[in-house]
């Protein structure tokens, strides 16, 4: 319950920053926490169940009225906690991705296709498709 209530502040805490900030690593070297969504994506998506995934210049924030989840916040706690999320980020005209490792040596998969303007397809976790709201 503990790391779930540290989680959830680490969240919270970048989800409400407009800027980037400095983390250290275990070794006190400066972490790479930083996402770049490319500026064909940014903005807020939904799909027909009302899931929503918003886009920042910095962060990826998935169900920003319920209970979000920040690919931000996420690697930073990741950091935190001492270990290397080893943060891949890809895009292109029309495809972005980001993947890293997250708690319990998992990788988190966010995968996203470009289908119209107004339209994404999400090929990770949080699979659907999406319009621009």
């Amino acid at each position: 319950m503990k790391k779930l209530l540290a989680l959830l502040c680490v969240v919270f805490m970048y989800a409400c920053t407009s800027e980037d900030q400095d983390i250290v690593d275990s070794n006190g070297k400066k972490a790479q926490t930083s996402i770049n969504p490319p500026a064909w994506i940014r903005g807020s998506w939904s799909d027909s169940k009302g899931k929503i995934i918003e886009f920042t210049k910095n962060d990826i924030i998935i169900d920003p009225n319920g209970n979000s989840y920040s690919a931000k916040g996420e690697i930073t706690y990741f950091i935190i906690k001492g270990e290397d999320p080893e943060i891949v980020e890809t895009a292109t005209d029309s495809t972005y991705n980001l993947q890293f490792n997250e708690i319990g040596s998992a990788k988190r998969n966010l995968k996203f296709v470009k289908i119209s303007d107004s339209q994404i397809e999400s090929k990770g976790s949080y699979k659907g498709i999406y319009t621009k709201k």
